[in-house]
């Protein structure tokens, strides 16, 4: 069973900070050092985590991206996922993303967002990932307040990237007071070096 862990943010934090600054000023005792770059972290820390994957308040093939990249990489930042989901990617549940599938893929190349409903408390999209040995499909709803992801589909498409096919997961019709707000006449990608 694999673990995951609270990715913290990618810029300089007042934590580094002071924990470099630390690292220069006090004498060579490491004793002193360590307890020091405790007590620096229990103030300073616990306001750096951040969610990583804002599909809804942020750019959501961004999101989508970094949410690719850590399940490949293993650091998946649970701080904005359901319990559920996290439970099914640990199981390795059908259709749950599975980080061995996503690494035979290779690296992402290319994120496409298909189309989604917007309900009156969630969203639901639908990606494909566009990787040297294939393709991957999603679906991913998330919750409104708190953005939460509440679900995640995948299915690997191997091993042709150019001869995936039409997409795995189409999101349901709108329903009640859903309304749909984004469905492309032509798949829209975005190549990942314009996102870096």
């Amino acid at each position: 069973m694999r673990t995951f862990h609270r990715c913290s943010t990618v810029r300089l934090s007042r934590n580094d900070f002071f924990l470099g600054l630390i690292a220069t000023i006090l004498p060579k005792s490491n004793g002193l050092r360590i307890a020091t770059a405790f007590l620096v972290s229990l103030i300073y820390g616990s306001e750096e985590s951040v969610a990583q994957y804002k599909y809804v308040s942020g750019d959501p093939v961004r999101a989508q991206l970094n949410f690719v990249n850590d399940l490949q990489a293993d650091k998946l930042d649970t701080s904005n996922l359901d319990s559920q989901v996290v439970t099914e990617i640990q199981q390795r549940s059908q259709f749950a993303p599975n980080p061995d599938q996503l690494n035979i893929l290779g690296p992402v190349k290319q994120v496409c967002l298909l189309f989604g409903t917007k309900g009156n408390s969630k969203h639901t999209l639908a990606f494909r990932t566009v990787h040297p040995n294939g393709c991957g499909d999603w679906i991913v709803t998330i919750k409104d307040v708190p953005e939460t992801i509440i679900a995640v589909g995948f299915k690997a498409k191997t091993p042709d990237p150019n001869k995936c096919g039409a997409p795995t997961f189409v999101p349901l019709p709108p329903q009640n007071n859903d309304t749909s707000f984004y469905i492309p006449l032509k798949m829209d990608c975005t190549d990942v070096s314009n996102l870096r």
